[in-house]
């Protein structure tokens, strides 16, 4: 904490156009290390690596085969419509 303490007493000791000038280095390099255009062209960067180096979820489904569950069976809307008025359907 002492480290601290000294730092912050140093700066509210400099004269006002150290501290605009301390205060303007400090956007700057703010603005050029985390300006929107830069973050979106680093994510940019990661997704392409990511993509590069990785096969996509739907590549790899195309190689599956497709199963269907045992309990996909359906009933026809008309099937259970006739059984609730008290039809009998077949022979």
């Amino acid at each position: 904490m002492p480290c601290l303490t000294a730092a912050m007493t140093r700066v509210m000791t400099l004269r006002p156009a150290q501290r605009f000038l301390m205060g303007a280095n400090g956007r700057r390099f703010v603005e050029e290390k985390y300006s929107l255009a830069k973050i979106a062209d680093q994510w940019e960067q990661l997704y392409t690596q990511l993509l590069r180096n990785h096969p996509t979820p739907r590549e790899e489904a195309e190689t599956r085969p497709i199963t269907r569950p045992a309990f996909a069976a359906v009933v026809a809307p008309d099937e259970s419509a006739s059984s609730s008025a008290g039809e009998t359907s077949g022979p």
